[in-house]
């Protein structure tokens, strides 16, 4: 039978860390407080409030330029930074992306893909947490998409009823795991890395980093609030080596624990080195050079 002074006592503790740190119940599990030390608390901040900072103490212009995907590609393209193409957008309202890049026709989007080796990878223009996005493959005459088999027709009409308020899709190629990551992760998606940046008297620097990895048939490493089941490991960035990795017990399970090891392979994550770790981390140092508004 369910404790009603610890029912009651958890309830009062997720009030306050709402009413002191804006730390939603979900957050507030997410974060395992109930197993951290008060004193702890002000060292976690709540995705409202994370938001609300970028806001302050980013430049609004660059802001733009990275929320935006079509701009953010021509930003990379202007600068040499390597980056995934964009073969086309496929947008549901008025046009906003280049010219070059739109997809309006059966006709165009045809020739975009008979230009291109499969498979491809469409995701949402203004999407998040890779909500809606989807693999695509050329079979015969017909286009395999979305759990489903039509034209290009069909496509185009499913990108524009899928993408709600936003406004369309990008097409992309669909980049295959480096081979030594599959070790640590599934093979279905592409575990990728998040860095953390700033800028100080004009040298980027690099204070944290952390892998995206991916679980069962995820074809996205985006963590969801735990409901994927991914895990996310944090990097020693000087080395490249994994020094730590966690996530939910079960997926949708907001009981955060360590995993030292991945839940389905068995295989150890700690410990594991990124391969080409410095490259990437020459790359990402040059990126933030040319973002010095952004920290």
């Amino acid at each position: 039978m369910r404790n009603p002074i610890n029912a009651f006592v958890q309830t009062a503790w997720l009030r306050w860390a709402h009413l002191r740190y804006g730390i939603s119940p979900r957050e507030y599990f997410l974060y395992g407080l109930s197993k951290r030390p008060y004193s702890l608390w002000h060292e976690y901040m709540s995705n409202a409030n994370f938001r609300k900072l970028a806001r302050q103490v980013n430049d609004p212009k660059e802001q733009l330029t990275v929320a935006d995907k079509p701009n953010f590609y021509q930003h990379c393209v202007q600068h040499r930074l390597p980056t995934v193409p964009i073969l086309g957008v496929i947008e549901n309202d008025t046009p906003r992306a280049p010219a070059a890049l739109r997809i309006s026709t059966t006709d165009k989007l045809i020739a975009r893909l008979s230009h291109h080796d499969g498979p491809f990878f469409l995701k949402r223009l203004t999407g998040h947490s890779g909500k809606g996005s989807f693999t695509l493959e050329v079979a015969g005459d017909q286009l395999k998409f979305a759990d489903r088999y039509g034209s290009a027709a069909d496509l185009i009409d499913y990108c524009r009823s899928q993408s709600g308020k936003g406004r369309g899709y990008l097409l992309q190629p669909r980049l295959r795991l480096e081979k030594s990551l599959e070790t640590i992760m599934s093979p279905n998606g592409i575990g990728t890395v998040r860095a953390f940046t700033c800028l100080h008297k004009g040298r980027a620097r690099l204070f944290a980093a952390c892998l995206k990895i991916t679980v069962g048939e995820n074809i996205t490493d985006n963590f969801k609030h735990a409901v994927s089941g991914n895990l996310g490991a944090s990097i020693d960035t000087e080395t490249g080596t994994l020094v730590t990795c966690r996530g939910p017990r079960r997926p949708g399970i907001l009981d955060i624990i360590d995993l030292p090891v991945h839940p389905e392979c068995g295989r150890r994550i700690i410990g594991f080195a990124l391969p080409d770790w410095q490259a990437a981390k020459s790359l990402v140092l040059e990126a933030a050079t040319y973002t010095p508004g952004l920290t």
